[in-house]
């Protein structure tokens, strides 16, 4: 039987995983920068809902879709790794089970991030839609984020320190979440920001149509441009394989 994933108002998602009361999980933890109230937040999520009300559903094909909602509208930053490869049978295990080592990365990075110079341009520039997948394999859709030169290497040093205080602690590999694009930038300074997740192939005619519409929303963008994101603060975030991103420690950010 296939677990349903009960998602609130977000679409309704049919998972081919084992029942949800016995299944081990493997739940992350990153850092990230959250965009819930941020100038740019409505123009996303305007684009997220384009895509999703575009696609036509049929009650056959109706499942396998997830958007992300709106207060998890996030992208990471840093990942640690090796505590995300671990299975528990439920959030409240992980949570407990990592309790210490979480208790030592926040002690840290607060002694990390007054060692390290902050940038003097905290701006974030969000670029286009992209497929997380190539060809009809289409795994995700997401906006870019763009960090500046100045942004990476503030990031680069502290991933570096970071790793350096906790390398004793168990605390494993720590990455950063940013990739190259090849041309213009040889170091990580695009990030994702997830839009909508795919747990199987789009149909012929979801995939053409998506493609269209990317395109369109991307053309849009150029004339009217997303805006920007102040990078001050980051924040724990710890997500589970259904996706579910309920974790977020909004109380108590991380001042950059």
């Amino acid at each position: 039987m296939p677990y349903i994933k009960d998602f609130g108002n977000t679409q309704p998602t049919i998972l081919t995983f084992p029942s949800a009361d016995t299944a081990p999980v493997k739940y992350g933890l990153t850092l990230s920068a959250i965009l819930l109230k941020n100038n740019a937040e409505n123009k996303i999520i305007d684009r997220q809902e384009e895509l999703i009300k575009d696609i036509s559903y049929t009650e056959k094909i109706r499942h396998g879709i997830y958007k992300y909602p709106a207060k998890s509208l996030h992208f990471s930053i840093l990942d640690f790794e090796d505590l995300g490869s671990i299975e528990y049978k439920d959030q409240e295990s992980y949570e407990k089970a990592m309790s210490d080592k979480i208790d030592i990365i926040k002690n840290t990075i607060t002694l990390v991030v007054k060692e390290i110079a902050k940038p003097k341009d905290p701006v974030v520039k969000f670029g286009f839609i992209y497929t997380g997948c190539t060809g009809k394999e289409l795994c995700s859709l997401a906006i870019q984020a763009f960090l500046s030169e100045e942004q990476v290497k503030y990031i680069k040093k502290l991933h570096e320190n970071l790793s350096d205080k906790l390398s004793g602690d168990g605390v494993g590999a720590i990455k950063i979440k940013g990739f190259s694009d090849g041309h213009l930038f040889k170091d990580e300074h695009r990030f994702a920001i997830n839009l909508i997740r795919f747990f199987r192939n789009p149909t012929d005619h979801e995939y053409a149509r998506l493609v269209e519409k990317v395109s369109e929303i991307n053309l849009n963008s150029s004339k009217h441009p997303l805006g920007d994101f102040d990078l001050r603060e980051i924040t724990f975030v710890v997500s589970d394989n259904w996706l579910s991103n309920n974790n977020f420690d909004l109380e108590n950010p991380i001042k950059l």
